[in-house]
C-alpha cells in the first residue's frame, strides 16, 4: 500500500572530525538498506554509528506494503558531546491524490551548534503523492577545534 513511499537521507561529512548518530527513532514505516528495500534495519543497529571525516552514510526509510502509512523518523548528529543538528523526515501516506489539506514530504533540521555548516539539498517536496527520494545533508568545516 505505502511501499512506494521512501526516503533516503545521505549524510556527507566534509569536516575533519568524526560525526556520530544518536537517538535514532522510527515513528512509522521501517528502516531499510539504501539499495535494498527488502533488507530491514533496526534503529538500534544505526544508533552510535560513526561517519568518519570525508565519508558518507545513508539512512533509508520506506512505508510498509500492507499499511496505509509512509515513513517517518528522526536522528541527531553529534560532534563528540555537541549536538550538530536534529533531523526529522516525514514522507506521509496520502489517502487520495486530491485531499482537502496539503500533505507534503518534509525534512526539518533544528537546534544544534552554529559552529557547523549544514546544507540540505535534493528530495521531492511537492503536494503530489510519491516518494521523497534522496535528500543530501552536507556537514561542513566551520567547527572549532577542541
Amino acid at each position: 500500500m505505502a511501499f512506494d513511499l521512501w526516503a533516503a537521507l545521505l549524510i556527507l561529512n566534509h569536516s575533519t572530525r568524526p560525526v556520530t548518530l544518536r537517538n535514532v527513532t522510527k515513528i512509522c514505516g521501517r528502516f531499510t538498506q539504501k539499495d535494498d528495500p527488502e533488507s530491514w534495519v533496526h534503529p538500534e543497529d544505526l544508533e552510535n554509528s560513526t561517519i568518519p571525516p570525508g565519508s558518507t552514510f545513508a539512512i533509508a526509510g520506506r512505508g510498509h506494503w500492507d499499511h496505509a502509512k509512509g515513513t517517518e523518523g528522526s536522528f541527531e548528529l553529534y560532534d563528540r558531546d555537541m549536538l550538530i543538528r536534529k533531523v526529522h523526515w516525514d514522507c506521509p501516506f496520502k489517502l487520495t491524490r486530491k485531499q482537502r489539506w496539503p500533505i507534503k514530504n518534509k525534512v526539518d533540521m533544528e537546534g544544534g551548534s552554529g559552529t557547523w555548516e549544514v546544507k540540505l539539498s535534493g528530495g521531492i517536496f511537492t503536494e503530489e503523492y510519491g516518494p521523497m527520494g534522496v535528500v543530501t545533508i552536507e556537514l561542513g568545516a566551520h567547527q572549532i577545534e577542541r
